[in-house]
C-alpha cells in the first residue's frame, strides 16, 4: 500500500467494485445481501451524519452482535474520520461493567448498542449518549461535545483486550498499522485482487475485525457474514457456507478445528466441495498438531487440500497478524526447549516477514537474543505494530529500545529455529517446578489425550 492511500479512500472505491457483502442468519440461510456500491451508498449517509453531529475525530462505541449492521456502521466510521471502539455485546452485569469502563476510558462521544440490547444501557448513558443502531442508521445522531477528541492519531479503531489480567487496555490502530498489516498478511497468504473471505467470528475482536471485516471492505473482497452462535450450535454450518459460496479464505481458533473434527461425520460432507478454501487460518489459541491432522483428513474426501491450513501468530498490538506456515504439509511440528530439563512438541508458525515485522527472541531479564531453538520472550517491531495504548500509562515497560530499534514486548514465550517462528505459552501463564518451565497449554493437551470424557 502506497503512503497516499487511507483507509477512508480504499472504502470509497467499493463504489467502483462489483462485489458484495452479505449476512448469513443462525440457520446459515442467507438473510442479507447488498452489492459493494449499495454497501457504499449507506455508510455514505451514516458518514455524512456523523460529520453533521460533529463526530468526526472521537470516539465511538460499538457494542453489537454480528451482522450487516455492525460492518455498515464500522465502514461509515472510516469514511467520517471517527475512531471505531468495538465491543461484544453486553448480555450480563459484567459485560455491562466492561462496556461503562471502555466507554469512560475512551471518552466515547456516544454509544450503538442492538436495538434488542437497549435494556441493558442502565448506568451507560452517564457516560454518553447511548442509541439504538437503528436510529444510527436513521441519522439521528446527538450532537458531540468538545471532549474524547483523537488530537493527531489518525486512529481508525481501538481494540480493547480481555481485561483477563487486569482492566481492559485500548490498543489504538492507525490507518498505517492497519495497512500495513493487510499487506503483510496478503503477501504471507498470497492473495489476489478478488477473494471471497467467510467469518462466522465475532466482530468485535481482531481476528474478524480485521481478518473479516477490514480486510475484506478495504480489498474489495466478497464478504459472508455469519455469527459465532450459529457455528457453534451446528458447526456443519462453516463447512456449508464455504461450499455454497466457494469461498476461498476464512479460519478460527483451534478449538474451531477440533469441534468439526468431533461434530461432523464424513456423511455429513456429501455434495459439498471445499475445493475452492485455499487459506485457512488457524490462529488465537495453541495450535494442536493433532487436531489440525484430523481435520484435514476428514475434510479431504470434500476437496480440502492440507497445503491450505496455514498455522498463524498475531495479536492485537499489531491489528493482527505476525507470521504464518505456508507449507505444503498441515502442519510442521519440532521439538523446542522449554527450561532447563524438557522438549515439547511445537508447531512452526513460519518466517515472519522481515520487510514489515522485526521478530527478536530474547531473555526476558537481560534481553539478550537466545540461542537458535531456546525459548525466551518475543519482540516485535516494525510498520504492522501499534504505536502505543490509548491509556499512556499503560505503555509504561510495554516498549524497549534495542540497537535504535523500539520493541514491543509481547509477553508470548517462543522460540526461533531455523528462521521459523515457534510459540510456547504466556509468560505470566508458566509454572515454575524444580528449576523446569511448565505452560499450561501443553498439560491441557496431555489431560484431553488420555481423559476421553474431557470437555474443552
Amino acid at each position: 500500500m502506497t503512503s497516499d492511500f487511507s483507509v477512508s479512500s480504499l472504502t470509497e472505491m467499493l463504489r467502483d467494485s462489483t462485489g458484495f457483502v452479505l449476512e448469513l442468519d443462525r440457520n446459515g440461510s442467507e438473510k442479507f445481501r447488498l452489492s459493494h456500491v449499495d454497501f457504499h451508498a449507506v455508510i455514505s449517509a451514516s458518514a455524512e451524519a456523523m460529520k453533521q453531529a460533529g463526530w468526526s475525530g472521537h470516539n465511538l462505541l460499538i457494542a453489537m452482535p454480528n451482522g450487516l449492521e455492525f460492518a455498515q456502521i464500522l465502514a461509515a466510521c472510516a469514511l467520517a474520520n471517527v475512531t471505531a471502539v468495538p465491543c461484544g455485546p453486553a448480555r450480563s452485569d459484567a459485560q455491562r461493567e466492561r462496556l461503562a469502563h471502555i466507554s469512560r476510558d475512551a471518552a466515547v462521544c456516544a454509544i450503538v448498542l442492538h436495538d434488542t440490547a437497549l435494556k441493558m444501557a442502565e448506568g451507560l448513558a452517564e457516560r454518553a449518549p447511548v442509541l439504538s443502531h437503528s436510529h444510527f442508521l436513521a441519522g439521528d445522531l446527538p450532537r458531540a461535545g468538545a471532549s474524547g477528541v483523537m488530537q493527531g492519531r489518525n486512529a481508525v479503531f481501538v481494540q480493547y483486550t480481555s481485561g483477563s489480567t487486569g482492566e481492559p487496555k485500548g490498543v489504538v490502530i492507525d490507518q498505517d498499522t492497519l495497512l500495513a498489516n493487510l499487506e503483510l498478511m496478503r503477501r504471507t497468504y498470497d492473495l489476489g485482487k478478488r477473494e471471497t473471505v467467510m467469518s462466522w467470528l465475532p466482530m468485535f475482536h481482531d481476528f474478524g475485525l480485521v481478518g473479516g471485516i477490514y480486510q475484506g471492505l478495504i480489498n474489495r473482497y466478497d464478504l459472508i457474514l455469519s455469527d459465532p452462535f450459529s457455528f457453534v450450535q451446528k458447526p456443519l454450518r462453516w463447512l456449508t457456507a464455504m461450499s455454497d459460496y466457494r469461498a476461498t479464505m476464512s479460519g478460527g481458533p483451534n478449538f474451531a478445528f477440533r469441534l468439526i473434527a468431533d461434530k461432523v461425520a464424513l456423511e455429513d460432507l456429501q455434495g459439498l466441495d471445499l475445493s475452492a478454501w485455499r487459506v485457512c487460518v488457524n490462529g488465537a489459541e495453541p495450535i494442536s498438531a493433532r487436531v489440525t491432522e484430523r481435520f484435514c483428513a476428514l475434510l479431504g474426501p470434500a476437496g480440502f487440500r492440507p497445503e491450505a491450513m496455514m498455522p498463524s501468530y498475531g495479536m492485537a498490538e499489531v491489528a493482527l497478524f505476525i507470521s504464518a506456515n505456508r507449507s505444503a504439509r498441515a502442519v510442521e511440528t519440532r521439538r523446542v526447549k522449554a527450561g532447563a530439563n524438557m522438549m515439547i512438541e511445537s508447531v512452526s508458525l513460519g518466517c515472519p516477514d522481515a520487510e514489515l515485522i522485526t521478530t527478536r527472541v530474547v531473555n526476558r531479564d537481560t534481553l539478550a537474543l537466545v540461542p537458535d531453538g531456546a525459548e525466551g520472550e518475543i519482540l516485535i517491531a516494525g510498520p504492522t505494530v501499534f504505536k502505543g495504548y490509548l491509556n499512556p500509562a499503560a505503555n509504561t515497560g510495554a516498549f524497549v529500545d534495542l540497537d535504535g530499534t523500539r520493541f514491543f514486548r509481547t509477553g508470548d514465550i517462543g522460540a526461533m529455529i531455523d528462521g521459523e517462528l515457534h510459540i510456547l505459552g504466556r509468560a505470566k501463564d508458566v509454572i515454575k517446578q524444580n528449576g523446569r518451565s511448565l505452560h499450561p497449554g501443553d498439560i491441557e493437551a496431555i489431560a484431553a489425550d488420555v481423559l476421553p470424557s474431557h470437555r474443552p
